[in-house]
């Protein structure tokens, strides 16, 4: 018998997404007003407000599971093609217009599919995905419910930080029961920044032409589109703070629910959304005219109902709502927490400010690090009426100075990618310069952002992609606006060939997933990779695999992501990362780790730790041998191999896995591959 089930997973993602899709696409229409990029970029913000809803709600009900998900999905899309069946009409467009909008739209939309597609094959690989974002989406769907996904031998803070990204995740690893669209979860915010962006500069007075060429820019620069194919939150943080800029100047019916529903969004991102955030919300509503109060209820009604859940129970449970940081102002604590936080050491030396800004894989590269700074000053200078009278203008000519220094002076961690909004919003400033200098200032800058994206001989490959891409689109959009036969067998045409691509290529491509995932990992990780390549060869079982000394454990999950990995705590005190003794070092990317690791395995008790194993039902022990650089290994490792119960199973400089025995069993009895 043939087996279908990668094709009907990827049916039911397809429909899923459809159906969400265009219910949000009817309520944007029949509540919102504008041109139709207004339109697609409200569908877009409710598209993710109706799975972030989705997938919260089930989760704090403790019904997460890809049913339930697909049974609310269906609900909610058919209300909304119900109760929105009147939509307004869209604000119209010359023919000009609707060219340069389509195009960019092709650019962006081909730029980021080629990417995807060559790195269709690697698995997720950064660190930050394989820490907590996707295994915090797996262990949700695992319990039916959003828990805390506790990070050991990590930063403890991201523990407690919300995690809006996972839910993104969850939703997409659902109806797959893998991360075979997941990985790509960011793809889709990069359409949306290029949207925001091209209604940003329309907003500052800029020609559609221009706006599309600012908006390109800043969707296909380097630090925007290298971030495409990783499972991360800093794309969706972005979109969502320009969505929440663009709509503070709109007025419709659906003003106040865009604000709210941006605003709440880009919150439950992470805890450094401030930089981002507070610099835009201040700059937006001082000075403004009084917004009226019903309308002001519902934006902060909906920003505290998508962003608050993860506030609240920090500060329902600790009494901090961003635990475990302490806050403090003028030397007087206002939130007790485990540790304060003093600025990365990088951010006050030049080689390290140039590693974060022009040097990094993730900075602006030497040519932006030079045109954007240029690009404010001319916007400050030439606009400086504006600044003052008009919120738009000041939220995107001072919002980046005012991010860039509040992230120089505060920040833990020397990462460009919290200022991301305001990489963007510095490029969007060139439609505050003179009419005359916009187009020619437009293309230098749409050429520098695409020509420094990556490495020359990969641009090249890149853009011959993209070209192709948009070259086909665009001819198969020609002739679907034929009339008559051309159009219809245009449009069969075009169907049966992505379903016959599809069907002849998604089981192959989605099985060769597992082993393209341990050569890529073993590359990059190499031997604590070999040993997660152990461990996912082991059949599937209902018993967890425990680990120590490493934090990096999302391939323990399989490819499945029905394996369990969890952490034994060995001290008797610190059970959970909440109850770590509170630092009296400040804290910053210097010490985070060295100090915080050997405080998670503070009072050590053998037998407790040998008993809380055995509950556990842990099948293998995985024990990352260097949880820091020179570091000695954990205690599990002198306590595991002298005790017979442990029976070594694999070693390698970097890792060591055993077969547990603390049940009555045989360690010799545990499976294990040649």
């Amino acid at each position: 018998m043939i087996d279908f089930e990668h094709e009907l997973r990827l049916l039911w993602a397809i429909a899923m997404n459809a159906a969400l899709a265009v219910g949000a696409f009817r309520a944007a229409r029949a509540l919102g007003a504008g041109d139709r990029v207004q339109v697609w970029l409200d569908a877009m913000l409710l598209w993710w407000a109706g799975q972030y809803v989705i997938v919260g709600g089930l989760g704090i009900c403790g019904l997460l599971s890809p049913i339930w998900i697909a049974v609310v999905t269906l609900l909610i899309a058919a209300i909304a093609l119900r109760v929105f069946s009147k939509p307004h009409a869209i604000e119209p467009m010359t023919k000009a217009e609707r060219f340069a909008v389509h195009i960019g739209l092709s650019i962006v939309g081909c730029t980021v599919a080629a990417l995807v597609w060559n790195f269709r094959v690697l698995p997720p690989m950064s660190d930050d995905p394989l820490t907590y974002h996707l295994p915090a989406a797996a262990v949700w769907l695992q319990n039916h419910r959003i828990t805390v996904y506790e990070t050991w031998f990590f930063n403890p803070a991201n523990t407690y930080s919300p995690l809006g990204g996972s839910i993104f995740a969850t939703w997409l690893i659902a109806p797959f029961g893998s991360d075979v669209a997941a990985r790509f979860m960011q793809a889709p915010a990069v359409v949306a920044i290029y949207l925001a962006g091209v209604q940003l500069a329309r907003r500052l007075g800029a020609s559609m032409l221009v706006a599309t060429l600012l908006g390109i820019a800043g969707a296909v620069c380097g630090p925007i589109v290298r971030q495409a194919a990783l499972a991360k939150d800093d794309l969706f943080l972005a979109a969502f703070v320009l969505m929440f800029i663009n709509a503070i100047a709109r007025i419709d019916k659906l003003a106040p629910w865009r604000i709210g529903i941006a605003f709440g969004l880009a919150a439950s991102m992470k805890l450094t959304c401030v930089y981002a955030l507070a610099p835009a919300l201040f700059l937006m509503i001082i000075p403004r005219k009084r917004t009226p109060m019903p309308r002001l209820i519902i934006a902060v009604a909906c920003a505290a109902v998508l962003a608050g859940p993860w506030y609240l129970r920090n500060w329902v449970q600790f009494g901090n709502p961003v635990f475990p940081v302490a806050i403090r102002l003028v030397g007087e604590t206002m939130f007790e927490g485990l540790f304060v936080t003093v600025p990365s050491p990088r951010l006050s030396d030049p080689a390290g400010l140039r590693e974060i800004f022009v040097d990094g894989y993730f900075s602006l590269g030497p040519v932006l690090a030079v045109v954007l700074p240029i690009l404010l000053l001319g916007a400050a200078l030439m606009a400086r009426g504006r600044l003052i009278r008009e919120a738009v203008p000041r939220a995107l000519v001072i919002g980046p100075l005012a991010g860039t220094i509040a992230f120089i002076l505060t920040s833990p961690y020397g990462e460009l990618r919290f200022l991301y909004p305001w990489i963007i919003t510095a490029m969007l400033s060139a439609a505050l310069w003179p009419p005359r200098a916009m187009l020619p200032l437009a293309v230098a800058i749409a050429g520098a952002a695409v020509g420094t994206s990556f490495a020359q001989d990969w641009v090249a490959e890149l853009l011959l992609a993209t070209v192709a891409g948009v070259v086909a689109v665009q001819l198969i959009r020609l002739l679907t606006r034929r009339p008559g036969r051309v159009r219809s067998v245009t449009v069969i045409v075009s169907a049966v060939v992505a379903a016959a691509t599809i069907w002849v290529n998604w089981r192959a491509y989605v099985e060769s997933l597992p082993a393209s995932a341990d050569v890529a990992w073993q590359a990059k990780y190499g031997g604590l990779a070999e040993a997660w390549t152990f461990l996912r060869a082991q059949p599937s079982s209902d018993q967890p695999i425990a680990y120590s000394g490493t934090y990096l454990t999302y391939p323990l999950m399989g490819h499945r992501l029905d394996r369990r990995a969890m952490h034994v705590p060995v001290s008797a005190s610190v059970t959970d990362l909440s109850k770590l003794p509170r630092f009296s070092m400040p804290m910053s990317e210097r010490n985070m780790l060295r100090e915080a690791i050997p405080a998670m395995q503070i009072d050590p008790d053998r037998d407790l730790w040998l008993k809380r194993l055995a509950e556990s039902k842990a099948m293998f022990l995985l024990i990352g041998l260097e949880p820091l650089a020179s570091s000695p290994p954990p205690l599990e490792w002198e306590w595991a191999r002298s005790d017979a119960r442990f029976r070594q199973v694999f070693q390698n400089g970097s890792a060591v896995v055993y077969a547990i025995s603390l049940n009555g069993d045989s360690p010799a009895s545990r499976p294990v591959p040649p």
